[in-house]
């Protein structure tokens, strides 16, 4: 799950991300992949939802001139 998530993580910019391209990239099923996130009581999608969105949370609580603005935040 450790390896699955960092996969994840490394690749929450590719809008291609999906259930079906971690699988592949596991060299797992879809299915065996949606029950591995099951258990921990979530989706594969919410997980990238949740992933993607503590990283905008991040980025817009940078402090100082650093800080992007909401709207290339969301382009990204």
């Amino acid at each position: 799950m450790l390896r699955i998530q960092s996969f994840i993580d490394a690749h929450l910019a590719d809008p291609a991300l999906s259930t079906e391209r971690i699988a592949a990239a596991h060299h797992i099923s879809v299915r065996h992949l949606q029950r591995l996130f099951q258990t921990r009581g979530t989706t594969v999608s919410g997980w990238i939802r949740r992933r993607r969105l503590d990283e905008c949370r991040r980025e817009l609580s940078r402090p100082g001139r650093a800080r992007p603005t909401v709207a290339a935040i969301a382009h990204r």
